[in-house]
C-alpha cells in the first residue's frame, strides 16, 4: 500500500497517528512528522481510516483519552503544545516507547495566557501573572519561564485576527530577551488566546 511504501522510504517500522482539536496544531502535527492527523471531532466519521492504521504497527499520540477500536494503546500527552514537542521522538527509525515520548513532551516550559474583560492572565508553574497590557504579561511570562542562552521561544496564538499586532509584540520580546536563539509565532487555533513555550 502507499502508506507502507512511505514508511519504508522513511526507514521507520511504524506509523504515527495523532489526534488533536485545534486547526493550527493539527497542521503542525502533520509538518512535524505524523503520518496521519485526525481531529477529535471526526473520530466517529473516520473509523475506517483509523482501522486501516490499526492493521499496521501504529503509534497513537493524543492530547486526551480517546475511544478508538485499536490494539495499539494510545500515548496520552496532556495539551497539544506538548504533543507537538513529543513528535520529535517519531523521527526515530524504531518505534519509541511511551516513556520516551512522554519524556520528550516534558522538555518545553509552557505557560497559557487567557483574556478576561479587563486583563490578560498568564498561568505558569509559578502562579498567575495579571496585567491589562499584553506585552507586559508576555514579558513577565517569558521571565517566569527562565529562558537560557540559545533557547527558542514560541508563541502560539488562537485567533487569526491578532497576527499583525502580535508580530510587533514578538519583535519587542526579541529585543527584551536577546539571549534567545529565536522567537517564533505560529497560529495554533487553540481555545486559549496564547500559549508560550520555551525550549
Amino acid at each position: 500500500s502507499r502508506r507502507t511504501k512511505r514508511a519504508e522510504e522513511n526507514l521507520k517500522d511504524y506509523l504515527t497517528l495523532v489526534f488533536g482539536t485545534s486547526p493550527g496544531f493539527l497542521a503542525m502535527f502533520a509538518m512535524a512528522g505524523a503520518d496521519t492527523v485526525i481531529s477529535e471531532s471526526l473520530i466517529d466519521k473516520k473509523h475506517r481510516l483509523i482501522e486501516e492504521h490499526c492493521e499496521e504497527d501504529v503509534l497513537i499520540i493524543t492530547p486526551r483519552t480517546v475511544s478508538v477500536e485499536c490494539d495499539a494503546e494510545p500515548v496520552v500527552i496532556t495539551g497539544e503544545c506538548r504533543v507537538l514537542a513529543a513528535l520529535v521522538a517519531v523521527y526515530a527509525t524504531k518505534r519509541p516507547s511511551a516513556e520516551i515520548i512522554e519524556e520528550t513532551s516534558r522538555h518545553p516550559r509552557i505557560a497559557r495566557i487567557d483574556e478576561t474583560d479587563d486583563a490578560f492572565v498568564a498561568l505558569t508553574s509559578g502562579g498567575r501573572i495579571r496585567d491589562n497590557d499584553l506585552l507586559a504579561v508576555l514579558e513577565k511570562t517569558v521571565k517566569e519561564l527562565s529562558p537560557e542562552s540559545g533557547e527558542t521561544l514560541t508563541v502560539y496564538y488562537g485567533s487569526l485576527a491578532s497576527r499583525k499586532r502580535l508580530e510587533g509584540l514578538v519583535a519587542r520580546i526579541e529585543e527584551i530577551f536577546p539571549l534567545l536563539e529565536s522567537v517564533d509565532l505560529y497560529y495554533g487555533g487553540q481555545d486559549a488566546p496564547f500559549i508560550v513555550s520555551v525550549e
